[in-house]
């Protein structure tokens, strides 16, 4: 589809476009359902996963990759599970609802190497600031599934604007989605969340992360922006050129509201840099 200028994205319209995509897979959907219900096993999620093969290669890839140090060992949906944690699963059902996870999947430029970037990042500072780890890593994984959501609507529209943007993901490249769909990848990513009930803290830090930290922001916020900053980093852990080393001010404020010291930065973008790397290959 093509939105037209006088058919802008507004939440209600969102929602009602989303639940017509090509990759919204029922199963995915009752995934989430089922892991927001307190009396919900591990073998109940197991067996909601298991309906979906997408869905379920997905979690056995992810609960064998690196990352989580079992590679080989985890074969049953029952074990990804209980490796994965329920709020990893959530998050991947998530991403697979909305058409990011598939064969047929339309995602942006290099979509999942820097969201297992973030998510590597996020989950590396989390202990720091006492949120938990697995919505850690979520909270990173998914800050950009709103971009994935407006790729798949209007891919046309949405390559044009990252050919517009400098760099994806910033300040910039959300104006430029907001001029061209009513609503930039923040909010739709947080919209999309909120109606599949993810945790009010992991959506309001979603929508808000394109906006400047403050004193007052949460510790969810600082969590995935010294996440980023780490992932940022990452991409030069071994380069001590001054076009590598003159980053770090850039990134310091957020990286010091992540009770980051910018003087350790580097050392742990190296261990951010492998575990992202993990990651991203059991995405392909």
């Amino acid at each position: 589809m093509t939105l037209a200028p006088t058919e802008r994205l507004t939440e209600d319209r969102l929602l009602a476009e989303l639940e017509r995509l090509p990759a919204q897979q029922a199963a995915a959907v009752r995934v989430l359902y089922v892991a927001d219900d307190p009396t919900s096993s591990a073998s109940d999620l197991a067996a909601a996963v298991s309906v979906d093969p997408v869905l379920t290669a997905q979690v056995m890839r992810l609960a064998n990759s690196a990352f989580y140090g079992l590679s080989g060992r985890v074969r049953s949906s029952d074990f990804a599970v209980t490796v994965l944690g329920f709020a990893t699963v959530r998050s991947l059902a998530a991403a697979h609802a909305a058409g990011a996870i598939g064969d047929d999947a339309v995602i942006p430029t290099d979509f999942w190497a820097h969201a297992a970037a973030s998510a590597a990042g996020a989950a590396q500072v989390s202990a720091r600031l006492g949120v938990p780890r697995p919505e850690a890593f979520s909270l990173g994984l998914l800050h950009d599934l709103g971009a994935a959501v407006l790729c798949r609507l209007d891919p046309v529209s949405f390559r044009e604007v990252e050919e517009r943007a400098s760099a994806p993901d910033t300040r910039q490249a959300a104006l430029f989605e907001k001029r061209a769909f009513g609503m930039d990848h923040a909010a739709v990513g947080g919209t999309v969340l909120a109606a599949w009930r993810f945790p009010a803290e992991l959506v309001d830090a979603l929508a808000a992360h394109h906006e400047p930290l403050t004193a007052t922001s949460s510790r969810w916020q600082r969590c995935l922006a010294a996440g980023q900053s780490l992932a940022t980093l990452s991409r030069f852990a071994d380069d001590r050129r001054a076009d590598a080393t003159d980053l770090l001010p850039k990134l310091e404020g957020d990286l010091r509201m992540g009770d980051v010291d910018p003087r350790t930065a580097f050392d742990l973008s190296r261990g951010v840099r492998t575990e992202a790397q993990a990651i991203a290959a059991s995405f392909g």
